[in-house]
């Protein structure tokens, strides 16, 4: 990565972030709101489906009650539990209920890592994906860690990747580079994008 390109993602890293922080509680709501019933009406949930999810933090797009819907529809949800070793990788589990997440070190509530709930990326169907900003060509920032970057390696190529977002984080150009995975499609409170169709 060039100089130039990493000091312009940090700095739009640090705008968004702000911008996310800042928000109420009522925008939040709102946001949640109007994003889940956009998911919960595609066509691709009609069927049961295998879906890797995440837990909304720090102005993320909340999830859970996106995550209980898909999860008492039948669906097969998954979320992220941080590796203890491998340093920017990520495994997923099922969980039963949300009394059953637990906070990692970061303050993340995690599925605990019973072997027979681990999900193996080559089984998503859907992976529900959070971001800092993106673009009109699909391009996702996200938070820098890269787990994601790896975790996106690993899906089938018909693995269905959506992020949910702001309509504030849409910018005219993602800073990115040769090896960033465009998202197929991006769902905000006003808007549903849809840059590759896979279903």
């Amino acid at each position: 990565m060039t100089l130039e390109t990493k000091l312009k993602r940090d700095a739009l890293r640090k705008r968004m972030r702000t911008s996310r922080l800042m928000l109420s509680e009522k925008a939040l709501r709102d946001a949640e709101s109007h994003i889940f019933e956009k998911v919960i009406t595609l066509s691709l949930l009609k069927e049961r489906r295998t879906i890797g999810s995440y837990v909304g933090l720090n102005g993320e797009i909340n999830t859970m009650l996106l995550n209980n819907y898909l999860k008492a529809k039948k669906h097969t949800v998954a979320l992220p539990v941080i590796h203890p070793t491998e340093k920017g990788q990520m495994q997923f589990y099922t969980y039963d209920d949300e009394s059953c997440l637990v906070k990692n070190r970061f303050g993340i509530p995690e599925p605990l890592t019973y072997r027979d709930k681990l999900i193996t990326p080559d089984l998503f169907e859907v992976l529900l994906i959070p971001l800092l900003a993106f673009d009109v060509k699909g391009n996702r920032l996200g938070m820098g860690g890269g787990y994601y970057d790896r975790l996106l390696k690993k899906v089938s190529a018909n693995c269905v990747l959506i992020g949910l977002a702001h309509d504030f984080q849409y910018v005219d150009e993602v800073p990115s580079e040769d090896w960033d995975m465009p998202l197929d499609e991006i769902i905000t409170p006003t808007r549903h994008l849809v840059f590759i169709k896979k279903y």
